[in-house]
């Protein structure tokens, strides 16, 4: 009898792990996530998003310090097309020296600034780099490219030069953003371009921390004259005033597009929000599209329209057209262009 009970008991127990899909297979490996969370970035209008899932396009990011009306999403570009950043944040572009052995890292996208020349003034426009996805580096990756690196559009210059020194720090919302003195190695420097270009550092590093600042720049951890027009050393803002009235946000500089219909677009602060725009042939000089369209004035908005285009070499021309005919004043305010190909 006791017997029996004994068999009857070790048949319920194979019956019950049989019914909870008992069996001889080993652990399964957990298949790593592909998705990464990108930092909070960039300069001229919001949160930088995750890394693209997609291998052949990721979406650029807007400002997060901006005024609402500027956020503008930017199209989705080809990686490739876009510089990328080694994760020392010197400015030197990734290359494997042999096979790889692990996962390539996370990158995000973060805008940099640049300073053009417009009506006689200098301006700062915005061009993006890749960098590694990063807290703990992004900022540092974002300086080391405006310092190291040079624009994509042959229209815009940077009077910084790579320093030997470079040491970014964050305390909270602050920035704080040490050099040494070979950054300012540059001589043909004036007042405006200085001030300028002092911008473009604040611009470009609180766009990478996804911060509103202050940045304090300081070299070798003391104040300092930077190219003896502006003094260093003292927390710094965003300067409104320092961004060009007209940005261009695509197509961007160099892209290769396919024949077809596209939507140009940018934002702009121009006098009636007027925006006109013109689509030059490079080849031949023929104006192969005409139009405008309407951003805003006294504050940045968002403007896009579309054209067709067939193959070929571009440039795009975008301006606010002064009506006054008074003279020495340009009929095209802030012109900006950039040049593209359609395939």
């Amino acid at each position: 009898m006791k017997r029996l009970m004994i068999l009857g008991i070790t048949a319920m127990c194979l019956a019950s792990l049989t019914a909870c899909g008992g069996s001889d297979e080993g652990p399964v490996t957990p298949t790593a996530s592909t998705s990464t969370s990108a930092p909070v970035g960039p300069g001229s209008s919001d949160p930088v998003p995750p890394v693209a899932p997609s291998p052949t396009s990721v979406e650029l990011p807007r400002d997060p310090n901006a005024d609402p009306a500027t956020q503008t999403s930017a199209p989705a570009v080809p990686p490739a097309a876009l510089p990328s950043l080694s994760a020392s944040g010197t400015g030197a572009p990734n290359t494997p020296t042999g096979a790889a052995t692990s996962a390539p890292a996370a990158m995000m996208t973060v805008p940099v600034y640049w300073v053009g020349t417009s009506n006689a003034n200098p301006w700062l426009y915005r061009e993006f780099r890749r960098v590694p996805a990063n807290n703990d580096i992004v900022v540092d990756a974002a300086v080391s490219a405006m310092m190291a690196s040079t624009p994509t559009d042959p229209d815009y210059r940077t009077a910084w030069r790579k320093p030997s020194h470079l040491v970014v720090t964050r305390r909270g919302s602050a920035i704080g953003v040490d050099l040494s003195p070979d950054a300012f190695a540059s001589t043909t420097v004036g007042t405006a371009l200085a001030n300028a270009s002092i911008q473009q550092l604040v611009w470009t590093a609180t766009a990478a921390a996804g911060s509103p600042g202050p940045v304090t720049i300081t070299v070798n951890g003391q104040g300092y004259d930077a190219w003896g027009a502006v003094r260093l050393g003292v927390p710094m803002m965003r300067t409104t005033g320092a961004r060009a009235p007209i940005w261009i946000d695509y197509p961007t500089q160099g892209q290769s597009l396919p024949a077809g219909k596209l939507t140009i677009s940018g934002s702009a602060n121009v006098f009636e929000g007027h925006v006109s725009l013109e689509v030059v042939s490079s080849t031949t000089g023929t104006v192969m599209a005409s139009t405008y369209t309407t951003a805003a004035m006294g504050t940045y908005a968002d403007f896009s329209t579309p054209v067709t285009l067939p193959a070929g070499r571009y440039v795009l021309h975008a301006w606010s057209p002064d009506a006054s005919g008074r003279p020495g004043v340009p009929a095209r305010q802030f012109e900006v262009t950039t040049s593209f190909v359609v395939r």
